[in-house]
């Protein structure tokens, strides 16, 4: 099972719903959590009140509207577990979701959000996060080491164009055979790139 970390709101919801929908479709079951455990709703603006001038060039996709949509239905997604009372190791794979907007605070400041992150890291599982998601692990430290969770990994990025679901499924499938193993490869490990993903260094990617 995933886990998706939500903050209390203002989350972007293509950066959400799109690889929650891959994931669901590959057959992965998906668990949300929120800081108080009441559900998340993404960023209003991107979602319905736009961004006046700018509405045709910021606003979500319909598409992707429509698979927020399908997401807010979602059991799990109404139900959400408390960041304080999740068990990160009956989970085998994290994602974190980016946004713009204040209410991503909540998760990006979050002790408890670091300490699953964390946890993620140590156990060597798959982890995804997405635009200002990134700053959550930039900030998680390795206790062992006093340094962030991120020292000697990379991130990947793609270019705006490519955010799309057929990526997004490309991305699960290439994660899949990682759910079933959790073992080890030192601490320079780097994780796996699908094709149309250009990874970039740390130093210098997304």
């Amino acid at each position: 099972m995933i886990l998706i970390l939500l903050p209390t709101s203002d989350y972007d919801p293509t950066e959400s719903s799109v690889p929650w929908q891959a994931m669901r479709q590959a057959g992965i079951e998906v668990c949300f959590a929120s800081p108080e455990g009441l559900p998340a709703y993404a960023d209003s603006r991107l979602v319905d009140i736009g961004f006046g001038p700018l509405t045709p060039l910021l606003m979500t996709r319909k598409a992707d509207l429509a698979s927020y949509a399908r997401m807010t239905e979602d059991p799990s997604f109404r139900k959400p577990l408390s960041y304080d009372e999740i068990d990160p190791s009956e989970f085998q794979g994290l994602l974190i979701p980016g946004g713009h907007a204040k209410g991503m605070r909540s998760l990006l400041e979050s002790e408890q959000a670091r300490r699953i992150a964390l946890h993620f890291f140590t156990s060597d599982k798959p982890v995804a996060a997405v635009c200002h998601g990134v700053l959550l692990l930039a900030r998680t430290l390795d206790p062992d080491f006093g340094l962030s969770v991120l020292q000697g990994h990379r991130t990947g990025g793609q270019h705006h164009g490519a955010a799309s679901l057929g990526n997004y499924r490309r991305l699960a499938r290439a994660l899949l055979p990682n759910l079933s193993s959790n073992r080890r490869s030192g601490s320079h490990r780097r994780p796996v790139q699908p094709d149309g993903f250009p990874a970039r260094s740390r130093h210098g990617g997304t």
